[in-house]
């Protein structure tokens, strides 16, 4: 299933909770915790994307997930990992959408490449704006408040 089929189904109406929602919830959370993404386990239940991701803004999701994830700790790793590919998918997708505003398209963009290439660094300069050394005796001290303070006048005046 390619990024746009998934952001297409996700874009459908949410479906009606289907009879044997009690059976798939425990499934649907046992699978997200061992880290299948929506795609995945729409694959493996035979369910579409949309029909997983309605399942998975239950509350009875949340509380079987929190269940699974308190019982078995080590499931922790596997489940934000797949979360954080389920992310990259649809980021994928609404970068590619023409459809999508293309502000949202350009932050997709730099989030997908400071997943894969880390945050740029950002240098900074640090001038002395001051053209005079800074004073250090008392009579320099109170020469430069003076100065600082006639310059403070000038300002207020305009």
């Amino acid at each position: 299933m390619t990024a746009r089929e998934v952001l297409e189904q996700l874009r459908q109406p949410p479906p009606a909770p289907a009879s044997g929602a009690a059976d798939l919830i425990p499934k649907i959370a046992f699978l997200k915790a061992k880290g299948l993404t929506t795609p995945e386990i729409s694959s493996a239940l035979g369910l579409t994307v949309q029909e997983v991701t309605f399942y998975t803004r239950q509350p009875a999701f949340h509380k079987q997930l929190l269940a699974l994830l308190a019982a078995k700790p080590n499931l922790g790793d596997s489940y934000i990992t797949g979360e954080g590919w389920s992310s990259v998918v649809v980021m994928s997708a609404m970068r590619d959408d023409p459809n999508v505003p293309a502000a949202v398209r350009l932050s997709c963009a730099r989030e997908l490449a400071n997943r894969a290439f880390g945050q740029p660094r950002q240098v900074q300069e640090v001038f002395n704006r001051s053209s005079e050394s800074e004073p250090t005796t008392p009579s320099e001290i109170t020469e430069r408040i003076a100065k600082l303070e006639q310059e403070l006048r000038r300002y207020e005046c305009n």
